[in-house]
């Protein structure tokens, strides 16, 4: 058992011994390596060689990285674990006694009696050797052999790696294209290099993209030590001198692009690389079907129209676009301030519909995943709105009865009429009576009316307005109505009522006095006439002509009577309209009459009734 303790403490100090010589290893292979890769890297940068050398210079770099670390790092790691030839306890003993000189014999007598141990010796011999071996077992336990491996002296190692360490970084701070140039032809050492340009082309114009048919200005600017001052420009196998712009910044201009080009820059033989310019397909409208259709109460026909957008359309006329497209995705509309989204019906079709109330512009909006909305297609919709209904009338007054009126005109619309109507509303009220009259037909139309309220009973001085109005068919704001001024009937006061009988009395009355003087005048002529027939028993052509002219004068007379009995009799029915007659009033009307009646006497009559024979004897 204590054998076994002082194995057990050699073995220690053996992992110990590896695990030492790994961590010694590893910083001195970092070291070598970061000072190889150094050099191998620096030479190249500025040998820049060919395949060959490029080859034999990774491989050797590769076979030195692996060789540092397969005998610096890789074997302690495995003799660490014991795997291969590990050193023996003896060698363990003597690396020991070199730390601890005090037990060096000591440590190596133990192990040298232990192995004797283990030969075929007599019993009696092997107890004595294991007693002393225990005894300097017992000696050594004290000791701990780990302590002759100090860890931390590797840190003076660590100085010689963190220097070219250190050198590296700065090298990728401050020139990084040094190392990464170096190392990536160095890596792809069977790829041919050429020699860099002096300066490098950067394209500002990006991205490389313009619509079919339009300019594109491509401008590229040279980076580098040195600036070239002409810059060519190649294109299938043509070559175009580019525009030198300020400074560093060179263009040309691609003039109505219709296909993908590829093309690259030239200056001083150093090319670019080959760039494309995609020519982008613009999207359009193709083609365009619009339908409008009014609204019934109209009467207008449906109207079609192919590839022309402006329109003029009654108001509420219901519109719809088909557009077939090209090169387009999607199609948006713009209608005054609303955004409308056409339906995809299929493919490059698509539909939409707008109810048109105002005047607005409209768009048509084709747009690609390419180049989004590039143009857009301008039209208008002009709208007619529903004018008003128009009514001209003329009215008149019977001129019998106050109480009857007469109303002739016309009406006129746009599209047509709904109702017409005649209203009376009494001064003072809001409300109105309407009469429902015969609706207008087609658009114009000729309306007479007769008001006749001789059955509404209006005391002297009431007052009622009335009007005429005519409502138009309009279906989508509603019937609109015009109406005619308003007019006004007053019923005549008490005191107009006997002004009007006055002044007509006095005309009657001297139209009477007129017809009686003409009434006598008549009659002497008569008598005058039938004496001087009597004496001359025949009548000559001159008594003919005078017997003509008496007949005339007669029937004259008859006639201005009979009118003054008319206007007479219109008076009074006028004055009675609106408020009775007292007995007074009535009775002097009957002396009227009366006066009337006896301007044609009997006598007069009868003279006029011979003389009427006697004419017709004579004919």
């Amino acid at each position: 058992m204590i054998y076994n303790s002082l194995i057990e403490k050699l073995d220690a100090f053996i992992r110990k011994y590896y695990r030492n010589q790994a961590l010694r290893g590893s910083i001195v292979a970092a070291g070598i390596v970061t000072v190889g890769f150094l050099i191998l890297t620096g030479i190249e940068f500025l040998g820049r060689f060919g395949v060959l050398t490029r080859t034999l210079l990774f491989w050797g770099f590769a076979l030195l990285v692996a060789g540092v670390l397969l005998v610096m790092v890789i074997l302690p790691l495995l003799r660490l674990f014991r795997l291969g030839r590990v050193i023996s306890h003896e060698d363990a003993s003597r690396i020991v006694g070199d730390h601890f000189p005090e037990v060096r014999d000591k440590l190596l007598n133990t192990l040298q009696l232990s192995d004797q141990i283990n030969d075929d010796s007599p019993s009696g011999n092997n107890d004595l050797l294991i007693a002393s071996v225990d005894q300097k077992i017992s000696e050594l336990s004290p000791i701990a052999f780990t302590k002759a491996i100090d860890l931390s002296e590797n840190l003076v190692y660590l100085k010689y790696a963190l220097g070219p360490i250190i050198v590296l970084i700065a090298i990728l701070i401050w020139r990084p294209l040094v190392v990464s140039e170096s190392t990536d032809r160095l890596i792809n050492h069977r790829t041919s290099f050429e020699t860099p340009a002096p300066f490098r082309y950067e394209v500002v114009s990006m991205p490389l993209k313009a619509p079919k048919g339009e300019r594109f200005n491509f401008i590229v600017k040279i980076v580098g030590s040195s600036i070239p001052s002409t810059v060519f420009l190649e294109e299938g196998g043509n070559r175009y001198r580019m525009e030198h712009l300020v400074g560093d910044m060179f263009r040309y201009t691609f003039t109505s692009l219709r296909l993908n080009t590829d093309f690259k820059c030239s200056a001083n033989g150093w090319d670019s690389p080959v760039y494309t310019l995609l020519a982008l397909p613009i999207p359009l409208v193709k083609e365009f079907t619009l339908v409008a259709d009014p609204p019934g109460y109209t009467g207008l026909e449906q109207i079609t129209q192919y590839n022309n957008g402006d329109i003029m359309v009654a108001e509420g006329t219901s519109i719809n676009w088909e557009c077939r497209v090209k090169d387009a995705d999607r199609l948006r509309m713009r209608i005054g301030d609303s955004l409308v989204t056409p339906i995809n019906i299929t493919g490059n079709v698509f539909s939409a519909s707008w109810r048109s109330i105002n005047t607005l512009p409209y768009w048509f909006i084709p747009e690609n995943e390419d180049l989004g909305a590039v143009d857009s297609m301008r039209y208008s919709i002009r709208v007619i709105a529903d004018r008003r209904p128009i009514i001209k009338i003329e009215e008149s007054e019977d001129s019998i009865s106050r109480k009857i009126k007469y109303f002739s005109g016309s009406v006129s619309d746009d599209y047509g009429f709904s109702k017409l109507a005649f209203a009376v509303r009494e001064v003072g009220k809001k409300s109105a009576d309407y009469t429902i009259l015969d609706r207008p037909r087609g658009k114009n139309d000729n309306i007479f009316f007769v008001w006749d309220f001789q059955d509404r009973e209006l005391i002297a001085g009431e007052t009622i307005e009335y009007w005429m109005e005519v409502w138009d068919n309009d279906g989508v704001n509603g019937a609109k109505s015009t109406k005619t001024s308003t007019g006004v009937f007053s019923a005549p006061t008490k005191q107009d009522l006997l002004a009007e009988r006055d002044e007509s009395d006095d005309e009657i009355a001297s139209n009477i006095e007129d017809a009686v003087e003409r009434a006598e005048e008549l009659r002497r002529e008569m008598e005058s006439f039938k004496e001087r027939l009597r004496e001359e028993r025949e009548m000559d052509w001159q008594d003919k002509k005078a017997l003509e002219e008496l007949l005339e004068k007669q029937e004259e007379l008859k006639n201005e009577l009979d009118e003054v009995k008319k206007a007479n009799q219109i008076k009074n029915e006028r004055l009675n309209e609106f408020s009775p007659q007292n007995e007074r009033i009535l009775e002097k009307q009957e002396e009227l009459q009366k006066i009337m009646n006896d301007v044609m006497s009997d006598e007069l009559r009868e003279l006029y009734e011979k003389m009427q024979e006697l004419m017709e004897d004579m004919l």
